[in-house]
């Protein structure tokens, strides 16, 4: 007794009457018990010391650590938050010396008094410092424990056989007894002569002075920690087993339910949670603190299983149990939502949320409080107070990132709903940087972010050279008059940013976003202030691209040492022109002498003020206009905006160079989207008129022209393939004949200028060195094919450069073939295949009408040019006027890959193609992979700003590319790292299905146009999987 005085610090002094009430009690808690007890003297000596020394201060540390878990846990309330507040690992954890405090006061107290009542408490206590240290594992097994080795609290004589005692050592066992615990059936005879039936419930219950085993709570944590451990199968087996377990106490049955609805929060079954927090909350009725946190867990499976009435009443029942003041005023804001949600009561509601934007207490969620509001007033189509409330919200963040990110969210979906892609384009921008590269949602809005940034840099071209343009048909007198004033407000801007800086004034940065925001929403408005006037605003981009370069939207973009690296087609002719001279980061602009450029120089920079600038110009704004049209086709959807601006290009620029694939997209677009059928007609016309000869007017002439042209683009690919296989084998009169013959089994002869030069090749093999150098000179003054022509050229350089024709032949003679090998390396093995047209597919961006353009692919001439020796084997004589080629020949290709079209060019930029090979595969399953790639590259490959998108290239084969990448070694590797991710990138498509190959864009412009993917795979197989 002393020791247990001197641990609680406390005097005790027992009257003899006292002491004999206390063996009294100690007796029948023996006599009560269900498990054999030591003999009373020990029994009570190893209780007492055991439950009023090591285990009350274990647990008293447990509570005050379980309450200080509490205290500093924050839910979040985006999401259902959990039954329990601390199953957060990474919280609990941080609580990990008191847990191990807790470990070593029970283990020392379990050693010391194995026979005590409360053994299997301090084993309990065990396991839940387990599980607030995270590890669920052993806190697991210590429950499993607990449950088998005290079913019916400690057992004496089972511990003594443990020890190794014998059983007639110890006591007599006692006889086993019925079990009394199995529910039992209470028939009622009713006054009308009917029967109810009622089932009695005869599980045990806590009893007053008796020690009750710890094995049920020991089984409501085992759950607790299988869902923890997210072994919830096991659990829910738990779950069932306690739930037909007559020895489990009914009081741990609140505890149980709790448990059961946590473990389905968990794996997001709300709809099964909703049963056992029902359960929960009718048993804590009397208990309206206890209740507070499972009923709002119930409101919320409520709502997002659409029961809205019960959510509300479930959050405002929650409300009246007293919660902490998070809880209270996310209970309110979420009436307020559901309440918007069902379109009741919104004055009422609008009316709560503005008191409780006045209430001192919330300013720390004024950015919530607004963004409610401003949901409130969309719903009630008030787009503009929307905006308004929105833009507070904006305001008023603070450090809620999440609320930041969704109420930029929802301005971007207003202005893409108004058609306000520039302003939308900001506001995702916004969005991105807010949200955490883990939502869900981040991966669609930067695609749709990325998109709109195509479209804004074409909108922004467009704007700059018009308003460069106007500036440039101005009088000399206006424009003096526009300089001044440009300078003017300049300065008036400078000084008035000075006077800010000296009275330390700092610029609110919602405003300037705002400020951006409308004058890109006005950019064409008649406003006089300069950062409205679209002239002067385009001027400010061209000094801010001269400045800074074409740089990509990321952070810390001022930074000195970083560079542009994108360079359009347009600006790359001009960029020498362009540059200035930097001084400390600032832009020094001079002139040809070197000196500073005047300030009104400075401002007309950039004014195509001649006839050539003026071209150029103007040669901007059609492929801006076009790539605009594109995308509002192809990637928004936007089928009346597209046709809108096709026409407005033709408006604007009569004849220009994309007239043909305008006037087919505009055609489609009447045809496919807009049920315009006349309309498509006309455009119809107006490419069989003025288009006649073109691929796109014979296939709107022939459906089967498409069908035709392939089959006999295959057959002159087939006779070229036979022709020069000839050669490489040594056939070479049967190569001969055939080159003589092209001409007449095709008219017109798609390859000639490929049998030209086979012609020239097979005049070198048979020795006629005259006639092999002439034909090459032949080929260089005649053929329209640059390839070929480059071929020529680079075999007579060779030839001059070793002097072959004026060779001695009595000696060895240099190696023809070795010198034919290398200047044909790019000329001779493959065929063109390019018969057909490109025509414009949904996602070419830049479509060409290339009949004539041809292409020629490398060869593996693996030939060697000897001199033929003397019967008697002496090399040093050689037989004179004969060269004989001595030819070994390479591994042969397959059929197809001869004849195709593609070129190898292992430094050019390429792109990695997923080739869908089955037309069963639905856009659904190509979206979905394109949505899982794309997230594969942000995380894999976030430097490289890798873009993927699908591509039709005919009926039934779709593609996916990925872009860019600098060469093929780059693409290869990450093709390498897409094989060991596939499954998971293309899930649900089988492997047979579809191929990943990387493609040239010079072979990917062939692929649109010959649509021969099993061709490609054929050529990539040879040439860059060896």
């Amino acid at each position: 007794m002393r020791l247990i005085a001197a641990d609680l610090k406390v005097k005790f002094s027992f009257s003899p009457y006292s002491i004999f009430v206390i063996v009294v009690l100690l007796l029948a808690a023996q006599s009560c018990s269900t498990t054999n007890h030591a003999p009373i003297h020990k029994q009570a000596y190893h209780d007492i010391t055991s439950r009023y020394n090591a285990y009350y201060n274990a647990s008293e540390k447990w509570k005050a650590t379980i309450k200080n878990i509490e205290t500093n846990h924050k839910d979040d309330y985006r999401e259902v938050i959990p039954v329990f507040p601390y199953t957060n690992s990474k919280e609990t954890s941080a609580f990990g010396s008191d847990a191990d405090d807790i470990v070593k006061r029970s283990t020392g107290a379990i050693q010391l008094h194995p026979y005590s009542n409360w053994s299997d408490d301090h084993f309990l206590l065990i396991g839940k410092s387990y599980y607030l240290k995270g590890d669920y594992e052993k806190a697991a097994q210590t429950f499993k424990y607990i449950s088998t080795k005290y079913k019916d609290g400690v057992d004496y004589i089972a511990i003594q056989k443990d020890r190794g005692k014998k059983y007639s050592d110890v006591v007599k066992k006692k006889k086993k007894k019925k079990d009394p615990n199995k529910p039992t059936l209470k028939v009622t005879k009713n006054k009308d002569g009917t029967k109810t039936t009622e089932v009695i419930d005869n599980r045990p219950k806590r009893k007053l002075l008796i020690h009750d085993p710890a094995r049920s709570e020991a089984i409501v944590w085992l759950v607790k920690a299988l869902t923890a451990a997210k072994q919830f199968s096991d659990a829910e087996a738990v779950v069932a087993y306690a739930q037909s377990d007559n020895k489990f106490y009914q009081d741990y049955d609140k505890e149980l339910l709790l448990a059961e609805a946590d473990l389905y929060v968990k794996q997001g079954r709300y709809n099964s949670a909703i049963a056992p927090l029902e359960k929960v909350v009718g048993l804590l009725k009397k208990k309206p603190r206890a209740r507070t946190r499972p009923t709002f867990v119930l409101a919320q499976c409520y709502e997002v299983t659409g029961n809205y009435s019960g959510a509300a009443r479930g959050y405002k029942n929650a409300l009246k149990g007293r919660p902490n003041y998070d809880m209270e005023f996310y209970a309110k804001i979420k009436r307020a939502n559901l309440g918007r949600r069902s379109g009741s009561g919104s004055s009422e509601i609008k009316s709560l949320l503005l008191k409780m934007s006045r209430d001192g207490k919330n300013k720390e969620y004024l950015d919530q409080i607004y963004y409610e509001l401003g949901e409130i007033s969309y719903s009630e189509s008030d787009k503009l107070s929307a905006r308004k409330y929105f833009r507070k919200s904006v305001q008023a963040s603070t450090s809620n990132k999440e609320q930041l990110a969704q109420t930029y969210l929802r301005l971007a979906e207003i202005d893409f709903e108004e058609e306000q892609y520039a302003a939308a384009k900001y506001n995702y921008d916004s969005c991105l940087q807010a949200m955490s590269k883990d939502d869900k949602r981040y991966t669609p809005i930067d695609f749709k972010d990325k998109m709109l940034s195509r479209l804004v840099e074409n909108l922004n071209i467009i704007h700059v050279e018009d308003s460069l343009q106007k500036i440039a048909h101005m009088s000399e007198g206006e424009r003096e008059k526009f300089v001044k004033k440009v300078i003017s407000d300049r300065q008036d801007a400078e000084f008035k940013k000075q006077d800010e800086k000296d009275k330390g004034a700092v610029p609110n940065t919602l405003n300037n976003n705002n400020n951006n925001q409308n004058a890109a929403n006005n950019s064409s408005s008649g406003s006089t202030w300069y950062f409205y006037n679209a002239t002067s605003r385009a001027q400010g981009y061209t000094e801010f691209i001269k400045k800074w370069g074409d740089r990509k939207y990321e952070e810390n973009w001022r930074r000195k040492d970083k560079t542009s690296t994108t360079i359009t087609d347009e600006t790359a002719d001009n960029s020498t022109e362009k540059k200035d001279t930097t001084v400390d980061g600032q832009n020094a602009a001079l002139t040809k002498d070197g000196k500073p450029l005047s300030e009104e120089d400075q401002v007309l920079q950039g004014v195509p003020l001649t006839a050539e600038a003026m071209q150029k110009s103007n040669e901007n704004l059609i492929l801006a206009y076009y790539n605009l049209a594109i995308i509002y086709k192809d990637d928004l959807q936007n089928y009346r905006k597209s046709l809108r601006t096709f026409e407005e290009l033709n408006t604007r620029f009569g004849k220009h160079r994309f007239l043909l694939e305008d006037y087919y997209h505009c055609y489609l677009l009447c045809k496919d989207y807009l049920n315009n059928q006349s309309k498509a007609e006309d455009y119809k016309a107006k490419i069989l008129a003025e288009f006649p000869n073109s691929k796109i007017a014979a296939v709107l002439r022939d459906a089967n022209f498409l069908a035709q042209e392939t089959e006999r683009e295959n057959a002159i690919n087939n006779y070229y393939a036979s022709a020069y296989n000839d050669y490489v084998s040594g056939a070479l009169d049967s190569a001969s004949e055939k080159v003589l013959y092209s001409n007449v089994r095709f008219n017109p002869n798609t390859l000639q200028p490929k049998f030209d030069l086979l012609k020239v090749l097979i005049l070198a093999k048979q020795n006629r060195l005259d006639d092999y150098v002439q034909g090459l000179h032949k080929l260089v003054a005649t053929t329209k094919d640059a390839d070929i022509k480059k071929a020529a050229e680079d075999l007579l350089e060779a030839l001059n450069k070793s002097g072959l024709p004026m060779i001695d032949l009595s000696k060895n003679p240099p190696p023809v073939d070795t010198v034919t090998k290398a200047a044909t390396a790019n000329s001779i093995a493959n065929p063109a295949a390019n018969v057909v047209s490109n025509m414009p597919t949904t996602n070419s961006a830049l479509p060409q009408d290339s009949a004539n353009k041809t292409a020629v692919v490398a060869t593996n001439t693996n030939s060697k040019q000897q001199a033929v020796t003397t019967s008697t084997g002496d090399t040093s004589k050689v037989k004179t006027n004969e060269i004989v080629a001595k030819t070994t020949t390479p591994p042969r290709p397959k059929i197809d890959t001869v004849i195709s079209n593609f070129t190898y060019h292992a430094d050019a930029p390429h792109l990695v193609m997923v080739f869908f090979k089955d037309a069963t595969i639905s856009q659904t399953q190509i979206y979905g992979a394109v949505n899982a790639i794309t997230l594969f590259d942000i995380q894999n490959f976030a430097s490289d700003r890798l873009t993927a998108k699908s591509v039709l290239l005919d009926a039934n084969t779709k593609l996916i590319s990925v872009r860019q990448f600098k060469n093929k070694d780059a693409a290869g590797e990450y093709i390498k790292a897409f094989e060991t991710h596939k499954t998971e990138l293309l899930k649900d498509i089988d492997a047979s299905k579809y191929f990943i190959a990387s493609v040239s864009f010079e072979n990917f412009s062939k692929l649109l146009t010959e649509k021969k993917s099993d061709v490609y795979e054929q050529f990539y197989l040879w040439k860059y999987n060896p």
